[in-house]
């Protein structure tokens, strides 16, 4: 068994080696080491020497296997943005070894960042990915590893797999359960790479750790982007995922001001960022707990008990992925109550954006055109389902147990059988479509789909959970109680302590249980219930 790269790089015959190539490199440069090499740093996956030299301090920085490709990407990244990225002094590559000047300080040791100084980094970060974007051939073929979208699927199976083979003591180890609720999580990060294949904004280089100490701060207000061994080929807004974590966990700086200047860089709209990052953050949660598993892979066995924790706990985020964690921008639209008339339709125009949206359902309206208007609704006599008020024949408890019940795994398609204009009384046009899409993906919107033996989709239901409110929107069926299927499953899910709005009372769904409130007990009852938490499936 090959020794730990920790042990290797603190051995007599490794740091001569080391030593000699650092000679002779700055020997080529015309200058001359002038005082002793330290070893300041050895991590499981790299380590780093400082080189005290006529001309000022080297760093000297060698890497491990899953990280040997770094001096060469450092390299070709500085010749395609070389006002953000320094070229290294030298490098080499088959050893995964380079030199690089001392830079000074870095932005966290300067001052504490401030969101202007956010701003410039994720800029800069923005800059490098524009220039690399189109040299992806070139920047693989020097070792980069491709994290693509469309390989998100493969490694994800892969890293399960490989988890659960660990002893149980392992920090890592994937036990069956946990094994279970991942593969169970799987269509997520299926629909997560679908859409992001569809994204705006391409793959290309993103650095997988930008925080202020991976930034130098220079003296003439410059910024320089270094510590590339992180890196990956994956979806530009990966980038932002660290950031996220940094600037959210301080209460002084705000993110939509640093989510905007990134947005700017590639000139598209905040919110489409915002809508890529709920995305992404799946994707980059399998991609880092891959690349972590590949840093310790020549780890000792303590060092997995002291790093490795950090794999499983990026692939677990899977299962916790928040995707309402992105604040949706406020509507300028007003919703009051106490202004509506004393009949159905309150309102006319506004929009359907995202924040609109959910205004109108936490103040007990919802959208639905008519004759080509956008009109709201909140109707005099509402349609509301408790769990306790659910009825179930024999007939209907029959097929409950005929059919499979699934969440979230095919939302598009169930709002386009509900949305088929051979239905009587069709309304979801394609701004309905779009906007509850919208509001899918970005955690809001939500679907409960029936199946038949063979997996087929034969039923389903869509609309908002806020909180412990789900505002139904529509249901289908294309076999005998497949929608009223969907519609047990949903009572499950939201449980006793949930309110299920039906919009309006029909003879069918009274026949489940459906009774009528008024808007105004209606509306005392969603109140609290709004600003609840969300059932454990959706928060």
């Amino acid at each position: 068994m090959a020794r730990p790269f920790s042990e290797r790089v603190v051995g007599d015959d490794w740091r001569q080696d080391a030593e000699s190539w650092i000679h002779d490199q700055v020997e080529q440069h015309g200058d001359a080491v002038t005082g002793p090499i330290e070893q300041p740093r050895v991590r499981p996956w790299s380590t780093q020497l400082t080189v005290p030299t006529g001309a000022g301090r080297l760093w000297f920085k060698a890497n491990a296997r899953a990280l040997a490709f770094e001096p060469a990407v450092q390299l070709e990244l500085a010749h395609l943005a070389p006002d953000a990225v320094d070229a290294p002094y030298a490098i080499d590559a088959g050893r995964g070894w380079m030199l690089t000047r001392d830079r000074g300080a870095t932005l966290r040791e300067t001052r504490e960042p401030t969101v202007e100084d956010w701003q410039r980094v994720v800029v800069e970060v923005a800059r490098i990915q524009q220039a690399a974007a189109p040299q992806r051939e070139r920047l693989l073929a020097v070792g980069l590893p491709d994290y693509s979208p469309a390989t998100v699927l493969d490694r994800f199976d892969r890293v399960v797999e490989i988890f659960s083979r660990h002893p149980a003591d392992h920090p890592a180890h994937v036990d069956v359960d946990l094994k279970r609720r991942l593969i169970e999580a799987r269509p997520a990060i299926a629909d997560a790479v679908e859409v992001l294949s569809l994204s705006a904004l391409p793959s290309t280089w993103q650095h997988g750790d930008v925080h202020p100490n991976n930034v130098f701060a220079l003296g003439d207000g410059s910024m320089r982007v270094f510590d590339f061994g992180d890196g990956q080929w994956a979806h530009a807004v990966e980038a932002l995922c660290v950031p996220y974590g940094w600037i959210t966990s301080l209460a002084s700086i705000p993110w939509e001001p640093v989510l905007e200047a990134y947005a700017d860089s590639w000139d598209l709209e905040p919110r489409d960022v915002a809508d890529m990052f709920t995305t992404v953050e799946l994707t980059q949660a399998v991609n880092r707990a891959a690349s972590w598993s590949a840093f310790l892979d020549e780890a000792s066995a303590a060092e997995w008990q002291d790093w490795g924790e950090g794999p499983l706990r990026h692939l677990s985020r899977v299962l916790v992925h928040d995707m309402t964690r992105m604040p949706l921008d406020p509507t300028p639209w007003v919703f009051d109550p106490a202004e509506w008339p004393p009949e159905d339709c309150v309102a006319a125009g506004a929009d359907l954006e995202p924040g609109t949206l959910l205004e109108a359902y936490r103040r007990g309206a919802f959208p639905m055109p008519h004759d080509g208007q956008l009109l709201w609704w909140s109707p005099m006599r509402r349609g509301v389902l408790l769990a306790s008020d659910l009825r179930v024949s024999r007939s209907l408890a029959r097929s409950r147990r005929r059919y499979e019940v699934t969440i979230d795994e095919s939302f598009e398609e169930v709002i386009d059988a509900c949305a088929d204009p051979s239905r009587t009384g069709a309304w979801i046009d394609s701004a309905i479509r779009e906007a509850y899409v919208r509001m899918h993906r970005l955690g809001w919107a939500h679907s409960i789909e029936t199946r038949d033996a063979d997996g087929r989709l034969v039923g389903g239901l869509y609309g908002l959970s806020i909180g412990r409110l789900f505002a139904g929107e529509s249901m289908f069926h294309w076999a005998t109680d497949a929608s009223k299927v969907a519609l047990m499953g949903l009572v499950e899910v939201v449980g006793d302590e949930g309110l299920i709005d039906t919009q309006w009372r029909t003879d069918h769904l009274g026949s489940l249980g459906v009774t009528e409130w008024s808007r105004e007990r209606y509306l005392l009852a969603i109140a609290p219930l709004v600003d609840a938490e969300p059932p454990a499936v959706w928060q």
